[in-house]
């Protein structure tokens, strides 16, 4: 029996609506949610504070969000903070199973984290990698090849971090126009891996809100356009997801992390406790 199910897609890439939806399906969220901004108007549906402790993780490694190692240069071998990072969990989500965890660094942490939980069911939401790369520079302020790449290391590390688990790959594109489809695989996801969830009756068309933006027109790296792919091709449920073999990572891509400067992160990482309402509108993370 899983006790929660972790969020593990890209940053932008849908997971906060993902999620929501999980909730729907009867999963808690943390006691202590990220208020929502600009960014995301209605709510990243993160845990204030595991946000903290992970950025602190983080740069014990050397790393933030924004400028992420290799992945075979990722280690986060923070053993002494185990015992604190059980204690800070059980202070977000208490001490029942039945939760469901998202936060953007958790492609990077997942490691440390499946020591301090065990190993959990994964949902793994993933998006044309330009999308994901223009909303990025929109919010963090840099330009569109420095989130692509920033798109390519956290994609590279999340097919990495998730083996040996049940794992859902689910396209974005199928949870903001086929929602009822979606939320069915999802459900019988959550079974099959042995959470208790609950079939809702959900209004997809109310819960669901678009934001036309303009089409950019960027090519990725060929390196990235694999790597694309081959997410692509994981599409849908695994029971015990094994290894894959990830094509080379781009030739300039860290010239690129190494670019970036001043990451505009501060008022996520400074927000105060704040429960959201009740009910909110799902929004497209664009």
């Amino acid at each position: 029996m899983a006790d929660g199910l972790t969020i593990v897609g890209v940053g932008r890439s849908g997971t906060s609506t993902a999620t929501a939806f999980a909730e729907f399906a009867g999963l808690r969220l943390p006691h202590d949610v990220l208020p929502a901004d600009q960014w995301n108007p209605d709510g990243y549906l993160e845990s204030s504070s595991l946000i903290h402790f992970n950025d602190r993780l983080l740069a014990a490694s050397g790393q933030t969000w924004l400028k992420p190692r290799r992945t075979d240069r990722n280690s986060v071998t923070e053993y002494r903070c185990v015992r604190r990072a059980v204690k800070a969990f059980h202070t977000s989500f208490g001490n029942r199973p039945g939760w469901v965890w998202k936060d953007p660094r958790l492609p990077m942490l997942l490691p440390f984290w499946d020591r301090v939980l065990g190993i959990q069911p994964a949902l793994a939401p993933y998006r044309d990698p330009v999308a994901v790369a223009a909303s990025i520079a929109r919010r963090d302020n840099v330009n569109l090849d420095v989130a692509l790449a920033i798109w390519e290391r956290h994609s590279r590390q999340m097919l990495t971090s998730v083996t040996h688990r049940p794992v859902l790959f689910s396209d974005y594109c199928q949870l903001t126009e086929r929602p009822e489809a979606w939320f069915r695989q999802f459900f019988e996801f959550c079974v099959a891996s042995g959470l208790k969830v609950t079939d809702a009756d959900i209004d997809f068309g109310a819960r669901i809100r678009r934001i036309e933006r303009p089409v950019i027109q960027k090519k990725p790296t060929p390196q990235q356009s694999e790597l694309a792919d081959l997410i692509c091709s994981l599409d849908g449920p695994h029971e015990n997801f094994q290894p894959v073999s990830l094509p080379d990572e781009s030739p300039d891509t860290q010239r690129l992390i190494d670019s970036v400067q001043n990451p505009r992160m501060a008022a996520r990482i400074r927000a105060t406790f704040t429960m959201r309402p009740k009910y909110v509108m799902l929004a497209n993370l664009l």
